[in-house]
Formats: C-alpha cells, structure tokens, sequence
C-alpha cells in the first residue's frame, strides 16, 4: 500500500516537473517570437480603469473566462476538503474518545460481575454457561475491536496520505496560480497587442482608402497628362508641317529669287516692275518673319509645358515611392492580420479541446454516477441481508431458549405430580393407621415419625420446585418481554432501513433529475460551441476572403502600374522618336533643346532603373517574408504538438485528482462503516449489562435457596 502510494507521488512529481518544464519552454518560444515579430513597445497602463474588453464577458476572451473559472472552482475545491477534513478529523477524535470510553466501562462492568461471580459460594452449570457465552462474546467484542482498530489505523493512514496529497496540491495549487498569473500577464500583453493591431488595423485601412483616393487622382492627372501630350503631339506634327511648308515656300521664293535674277539679267525689267517684286517680296519675307516668331512662341510654350510636365513627373514619382511605402506598410499590417488570424484559429482549436473535455468530464460524471447507484444498492442489499441474518439467528436463539424451558417446565410439572401422587398415598397410608386403631400406635410411633420427615423432605422439595417453577415462569416472562422489546426495536430499525430506502431513492431520483439536468446543459453547450463553430468558420472564410480580395486588389495595382509604366515607356520612345526626328530637321536652330531633352530622358531612365531595382527589392522582401511565414508555420505546428502533450499531461493529472476524489469517499464510508459498528457494539453492551443483571438476579435468589436449605 505504502509502496504504491510512493510510487504515485513520485509519478505525480514527475508530471508535475514536466509540466513547468513545458511550461517554461512555450513562454520562453512565446516571448522569442514576440521578441522577433512584435517589435512594438507595450504602454504602461497603472491607476487606470479596465477596458470593456476585460470586463465584458460578451467580448471576453474564451481562455481568459476559462481560467477565471479554473480558479474559481480550484479555490472551491480546497475550500471543500478542507471542511471535509476538519469534518472528519472531529468525527475521528469524537469516535476514539466514545469507543475508549464504551471499553472502559464494560470492562469495569465485567471485571465487577466477574468478582461478583468469584466470590459466591456456589456456581450453577447453568450460571456457568452463561459466563462462557459472556467470554466467548468478549473475545468477539476484543476481535471486533482490533478488526476497529486495524480499520482506524489504515483510516488514519489513508488521512495522512491525503494531507500529504492536500499538501502537494496545494503547493501545486501555488505553481497553479503563479503560472496563472504569468499567463494572465501575458494575456494583459497579448490584449493590449490586439488594442494596438485594431488602431494600427484602422489606421491601415484609412491609409489603403487614402491610398485608393490618390491612386485615382493620379490616374486622373496621368489622362489629362496623356491627353495633353496628344494634344502638345498633334500640335508638334502641325508645327513641323508648316515649318516644312515655309521651307518649301522659302526654297520657291529663293528660287524665283534666282529666276529674276536671270530674268534682270537676261532681261532688263524696268524698275517699276522691280521695285513691285522687291516689294511683293519684302511682304512675303516678312510673313515668314511673323510666321516664325509665332512658331518660336509657339516653341518656347512648349518648353514651358515641358518643364511642367517634368515637374509633374517628379512629383508623381515622389508619390509612387510614398505610395510604395504605404504598401509596404500595409503588407507588414497584413502580416499582422494574418498573425490575428492565426491566434484566432488557436482560440478555436482551444475551444475543441474544452469542448472534448467537458464532454469527458461529463462522460466521468455519468460513470461515477452509476457506480454511485450500484454501489448505494449493492450497500443497501448487503446492509438488508446482513439485517435478516441477524434476525433470523437471533430468533433461532430465542426459540432454542423457549424450547429449553418449555421442556424444563414440563420435567418440573411431571416431577410435581409424582410428589402429588406420592402425598395421596402417603394420606391413605394415614387413613388406614388411623382406622387400625391404637394397637399400633406405639409399633407406628417411629413409622409416623419417619413419616412426618419423609413429608418435610416432601414439602421442601416441593417449596424448592414451585420456587424454580415461579423462576422459569419469570425467566419466561422476560425473555418474552425481552423478545417483544427485541422484535420491537428490530421492527423500528426496518422501518428506519426502509425510510433510509425511500430516502435513496428519493436521492437517486434527483441524482437523475440532476443527470438530465447536466446532459440538457452539455446539450446546449454543445449547440453553443456548434454555433461557435459555425461562426469561426463564417470569420475564417471571411477573412480569407478579404486577404484574397486585399492580395487580388494588390496584384491588380501591380499589374495596372506595369501596364502603366510599360505606357509611359512606350510613349517615351515615341516622343523619344519624335524629339529625334524634329532634332535632326532643326540640329542648327535648336540645339539646346535637344541636350535638354538629353538630360531630361537620361533622369527618366535613371528613374526607370530606380523603379525596377525598387521591384527587384519588393520582390525579394516578399520572397523573404515568404520565408518568415513558412518559419512561423513550422513553429505553429511544433506549439500545437506541445500543447497536446501538456493537454495529456493535464488529462492525467485530471486522473489523479478523481483517484484521490474516489480515495477520500471510500475513507467516509469506512468511517460511516465504523460508526454503525460502534452502535452495534453499544446495543450489545446495553444487551450485556442486561444479561448480566440477570446473571446477578440468579445469584443473588441462589444464594438465597443455600441459606435456605442451610437455615
């Protein structure tokens, strides 16, 4: 017994230890993969009232409201064993103290008898017998006292082991609430990390909608930038069109020019026809002029537009890169939400494993309450058949007694009448010595003489049977009455046995009651936790859907500022080509807007090698958070396989908890056990001290029968 006991405290340490060793280990992955993930520092909250969200049980957590009942019901718990043990540390000394004094005083009860018996003259066979039974039924009582004795020490035993095992409870109990409070801490952290994703989560929600607005406002200016450069386009083609114009026409005037110079050459024009063509000319060429200062208006605003058009662009790409910035952002925020979701999945798996456990827990409950009933009815029967034997032996005793008597009465009756006969001849003995007459009387002097003596010796052996006659006949009428008194009190204890009966079943009935009770609560939490279920699962599809739809928006984006940038490429060569083209009609009148547009191409391709070494960047911070991901995956699954391993190790420490539950009632019934002994043995003391009276009684008239004969 001592041995197994050992070996389950040292099983029960080990547990223990290998549990604050996980323990120690999740909290130490935990505070590394904060360390590592969550860089963001927890504000110090101190004299401030508690958030909603830690009052509310609406909005409280599942494992919070959990622990708080883990407490509750462990603090309930040790407050119940310990009036359960103080109960029966009372109960224990009351019962030593009674059974002491019960053994003290039928021993002075019987050591006074037994003087009693020793120091009278003469003992009957039937006295003799009695003082057998009185030993036979003592040695029975010192038996029955050392099985109570045994029965006590293993009790007291079973005491000690459960304060040892109270002892270690509690101290587990103080592990408990230490590492409870740990948890609660890092449960306070983990809120206030959700306080923090929440604001953060809206703060990137408004970005991505202001996000949104400037993306569509710059789609906005990028068309009316694409319309203008159309339009500054179709006013280049239009300018180059009628400086190709003048050039012809100019080339036609130089060619009349020469034409009439041949002509004044080869003919002498008068100077009236002269001066009219110089003059014809003169307008001509100063159309041109006019014309050409038009077109370098024309050109210089132009310019301008181009300057601020660059200036646009600048500014555009200013804002690309603070729109990549807010994507980045927004990518870490989604990595974020995709950590809540993740803690959200956690919270539901927990809330299985509750779930499985109280459905266990409910499933113990309903076994332990069958037992409870066999083991109530097997109690019940053994305690009726234990009942009926009792009866049944001693009315067995009782008519074996009557018996005796009846045929003691009936020797002492036949014993009476042969006296009788024996005085009626005697009387005519007499009669006829009278009627002889005097002749005899002095022969018959010593006949009458012997006579007279045989009638004395007649008539005190008949005194000394009517005496024991009238003794049976009280003997008779006390063991009646001692039977009706027995019969009585063993009518009042079946009656008390059937209403403890009634009482059971009454019990038993709200036992059932109380199981339909509990079956139509786990009934409704698990409709509870179905819907639970249901709603996870609605958040779960809900929030993937919402990551595919922010991933499908992104990738849009992406693929809309490809389509852009591979636009603005596009229309960059073509205005490239074009600027060429007009650059090699005017190398001679416009070369400094051609090293502009040098400059002005070459930051563009510095931006666009910018831009693409920016992707390369994305790209790879994508493929690298990828990674972290599939890292914080893999650790995911190995704290999901160290949690089924503390929840084994939890399972068995529930085991043992309902070993020491089933120890601790089978010391009460033992002890129940023993205090229905201890009536039974004051009903046999009573029983002794009656017998014994008796006994004295006997003694006391058979003292008195020797003085008698003696006097």
């Amino acid at each position: 017994m001592n041995y197994s006991q050992e070996q389950r405290s040292y099983d029960d340490r080990l547990e223990y230890q290998f549990l604050q060793d996980q323990v120690r280990r999740l909290t130490a992955v935990v505070r590394e993969y904060q360390r590592r993930y969550v860089p963001i520092e927890e504000r110090t909250v101190e004299d401030a009232p508690l958030a909603p969200w830690m009052t509310d049980p609406s909005v409280l957590s599942p494992l919070l409201v959990e622990y708080d009942n883990n407490i509750k019901s462990l603090k309930e718990q040790v407050k119940s064993y310990k009036e359960e043990f103080e109960n029966l540390q009372g109960k224990s000394k009351t019962i030593v103290e009674e059974n002491n004094r019960l053994h003290r005083e039928l021993r002075t009860t019987i050591e006074n008898q037994l003087e009693v018996l020793q120091q009278s003259d003469g003992i009957n066979n039937k006295t003799q017998v009695q003082i057998d039974q009185l030993q036979q039924k003592m040695k029975r009582i010192s038996d029955e006292k050392e099985r109570i004795a045994a029965n006590f020490e293993e009790c007291n035993r079973e005491l000690q082991n459960t304060k040892l095992q109270l002892k270690a409870r509690l101290q587990e109990g103080v592990g408990v609430n230490s590492e409870i409070t740990r948890l609660k801490e890092d449960v306070n952290s983990a809120r206030r990390f959700a306080e923090e994703l929440q604001k953060t989560n809206k703060q990137t929600k408004a970005e991505l909608d202001q996000y949104i607005r400037t993306s569509k406002a710059q789609d906005a200016e990028v068309d009316n930038l694409r319309t203008e450069n159309r339009r500054i386009q179709a006013e280049l083609k239009t300018s180059k069109t009628l400086n190709g114009e003048l050039q012809s026409h100019n080339n036609k005037m130089q060619d009349q020019m020469r034409y009439l110079d041949k002509d004044n050459l080869s003919n002498t024009i008068t100077e009236k026809s002269a001066e009219g063509a110089i003059r014809k000319l003169q307008n001509e060429i100063v159309e041109l002029d006019s014309r050409v200062m038009s077109h370098s208006k024309e050109m210089s605003k132009l310019r301008c537009e181009k300057n601020e058009l660059e200036e646009q662009v600048t500014s555009l790409q200013k804002k690309n890169s603070i729109l990549e910035d807010n994507e980045h952002q927004a990518v870490l925020r989604v990595r974020d939400s995709v950590q809540m979701v993740e803690n959200a999945l956690l919270e539901r798996e927990q809330a299985v494993v509750r779930e499985q456990q109280k459905s266990q827990e409910v499933l113990r409950l309903q076994e332990a309450i069958t037992n409870l009933m066999k083991q109530a009815d097997e109690q019940r029967k053994k305690e009726v058949a234990n009942v009926k034997s009792q009866m049944n032996k001693q009315l067995q005793q009782l008519l074996a007694d009557i018996q005796d008597f009846e045929l003691e009465a009936a020797e002492k009756q036949v014993l009476y009448e042969k006296l009788q006969r024996e005085k009626g001849a005697i009387e005519k003995e007499l009669e006829k010595m009278y009627i002889v007459g005097p002749e005899e009387v002095t022969k018959s002097g010593q006949v009458f003489d012997e006579l007279h003596r045989r009638i004395a010796s007649i008539e005190l052996s008949r005194d000394e049977h009517i005496l024991k006659v009238e003794q049976m006949e009280a003997a008779m009428r006390r063991n009646q009455s001692k039977f009706d008194n027995e019969s009585t009190v063993y009518l009042s204890q079946i009656a008390e046995y059937k209403k403890q009966v009634k009482n059971l079943k009454n019990d038993m009935e709200q036992i059932s009651e109380s199981r339909l009770t509990l079956l139509d609560e786990v009934n409704g939490l698990r409709k509870e936790l179905l819907n639970k279920c249901e709603d996870n699962a609605t958040l779960d599809i809900t929030c993937a859907s919402q990551v595919s739809s922010i991933q499908q928006k992104l990738d849009l984006k992406e693929k809309e500022y490809e389509n852009r940038l591979r636009a603005c490429e596009e229309s960059h060569r073509e205005s490239l080509n074009d600027l060429r083209e007009m650059l090699a009609d005017q190398q001679k009148t416009h070369s400094k807007y051609r090293e502009e547009t040098r400059t002005i191409n070459q930051n563009q391709e510095n931006t666009i090698t910018q831009l693409r070494q920016e992707s390369k960047h994305m790209k790879r911070r994508n493929n690298d958070l990828k990674n972290a991901y599939n890292e914080v995956q893999h650790k995911y699954e190995q704290m999901e396989k160290e949690y089924l391993g503390c929840h084994t190790s939890l399972e068995k420490m529930q085991d043992l908890y309902s070993d020491s539950e089933e120890r601790a009632d089978t010391a009460n019934t033992q002890v129940y056990s023993l205090m229905n002994r201890e009536k039974q043995l004051i009903q046999d003391r009573k029983s002794l001290n009656r017998k014994v009276d008796e006994l004295k009684l006997d003694l006391s008239k058979s003292t008195s029968r020797g003085k008698y004969t003696s006097n």
